[in-house]
């Protein structure tokens, strides 16, 4: 029998887009090829740095990860279905809250790269064409792109990888404890590797439009917030 309770309901539906939301943002929305991306890299050192240090953190570039990510969101949902006598109103507010952090943080990176359109990549790059765009999110904040991957990167490592998924709460209570140590460091691994990832690239771009556009970079910059409006 299916369950009727509204919140649980809405919770299991977005736990599946919560756990497509991260292969959303992870996805580069034009896609260069394999020598244009080599070219690129020589300038970017998110792609550029090879330590085991970075490799380990650079955690949304593990193999499989994204498609981890999607079975876990839909696996969240199938458990609240087949357990839903189990659940309470305490676990799944909580849930539901970093669920719709992790999909609006996607909605918002798709928002920018309509935005950008082809300016938008993964690898730093100028197109011929290139301009500051000062439009849509691009009128409040200097990289609001970070901003949503932040956002859905919270989201995701809580409500889809993390100790708000009931799923992995369950599974986890049947292994060993060492187990259950790993994934923490997982947990952990998450913003560690964001925040590592963003010092890297935002220090990267701004020099490199700031090497291209000048004193017009620098007037768009001081315009506007970084990442966190009021903050920084």
């Amino acid at each position: 029998m299916l369950p009727t309770d509204p919140l649980l309901i809405f919770t299991a539906l977005t736990g599946c887009f919560a756990g497509m939301s991260m292969y959303v943002s992870s996805t580069d929305p034009n896609p260069k090829t394999s020598e244009e991306a080599k070219r690129h890299a020589k300038q970017d050192r998110l792609f550029r740095e090879k330590s085991a240090f970075d490799t380990l953190i650079r955690v949304n570039r593990w193999p499989f990860f994204k498609q981890v990510c999607v079975c876990l969101g839909f696996g969240q949902a199938v458990f609240l279905f087949k357990r839903s006598a189990e659940a309470t109103k305490s676990s799944l507010w909580p849930a539901l809250l970093f669920n719709l952090v992790a999909i609006s943080g996607a909605m918002g990176r798709m928002w920018c790269y309509r935005t950008l359109q082809h300016f938008f990549t993964f690898n730093l790059s100028i197109q011929k064409d290139h301009r500051i765009v000062q439009a849509g999110p691009y009128r409040y904040l200097v990289h609001p792109s970070y901003t949503f991957f932040f956002l859905n990167a919270l989201g995701t490592a809580t409500a889809v990888l993390g100790s708000f998924n009931p799923l992995l709460v369950e599974a986890f209570s049947r292994l060993p404890p060492y187990a259950t140590t790993i994934w923490i460091v997982f947990q952990a691994l998450m913003p560690l590797s964001h925040i590592r990832n963003l010092s890297l690239r935002i220090s990267d771009e701004e020099a490199m439009m700031k090497e291209r556009f000048g004193r017009q970079w620098e007037e768009h910059v001081r315009q506007r917030w970084r990442l966190v409006p009021l903050i920084w």
